[in-house]
């Protein structure tokens, strides 16, 4: 089986030109090639994602260009899960699979990290909600009791949204929720320090999105 590098490459190339049948051909070619759809979706999707992040944090790509570039990630992410679903005759949104929370603190506008994540989760075999970026801790905890959902996955870049994860941990408080519901965070903020999590009431953190379904099942588990 040959390497993987120049998918990655070309994925990459395609997302810059904003070339969604261009990108999507790249994936199906990987597929041909034998590849599973996990390995492409870490080794092809992942990276060229995070490098798109990079340049967004750079400034050396537009608003404009970072919601086509996404609009593309999702189209290869869902060809990945069909192919997924397919080869294991069961479906991503299987409705007794265990439902997880997911969203950027409120104030945080970044989207990337997290639609990776959620693509990680949604191939773990979680029913991932995906409640968007700037979420507030009401909505965070009213979708967690809605769906009956024994984690909430909090993505922030900045110290300041960051900080917004502590209104969440205050809302389990006043509702009793504590031990019932897990706070899992990630993002470059909490990269860049790693005891940041315990400090805002989080009860783990990944450092990445393979990370993040390792740590959601640990919780879920009964791990710490």
């Amino acid at each position: 089986m040959q390497d993987l590098i120049p998918y990655r490459e070309q994925f990459l190339d395609r997302l810059l030109v904003q070339d969604l049948q261009g990108g999507i051909a790249v994936i199906d070619a990987a597929i041909q090639a034998g590849f599973p759809p996990k390995t492409i979706l870490l080794k092809v999707v992942s990276p060229a994602m995070d490098h798109i992040g990079t340049m967004q944090a750079n400034r050396e790509i537009t608003l404009s260009e970072v919601f086509v570039v996404a609009r593309i990630s999702d189209a290869a992410i869902d060809r990945l899960v069909r192919v997924l679903d397919s080869r294991s005759g069961q479906t991503l949104e299987d409705a007794t699979a265990q439902a997880v929370i997911v969203g950027s603190a409120e104030g945080d506008y970044h989207s990337l990290g997290r639609k990776i994540v959620c693509s990680f989760l949604r191939m773990g075999r979680f029913r991932v909600i995906d409640l968007g970026a700037s979420v507030s801790a009401q909505r965070f905890v009213d979708a967690t009791m809605a769906e009956q959902a024994p984690v909430i996955c909090v993505s922030a870049l900045l110290l300041h949204t960051a900080e917004r994860v502590k209104e969440i941990r205050a809302l389990l408080h006043e509702r009793s929720l504590e031990d019932q519901i897990k706070l899992v965070v990630g993002g470059a903020v909490f990269n860049i320090d790693r005891e940041l999590y315990r400090l805002v009431g989080a009860d783990a953190t990944a450092v990445n999105a393979p990370g993040a379904v390792t740590v959601v099942r640990s919780l879920i588990r009964g791990g710490s």
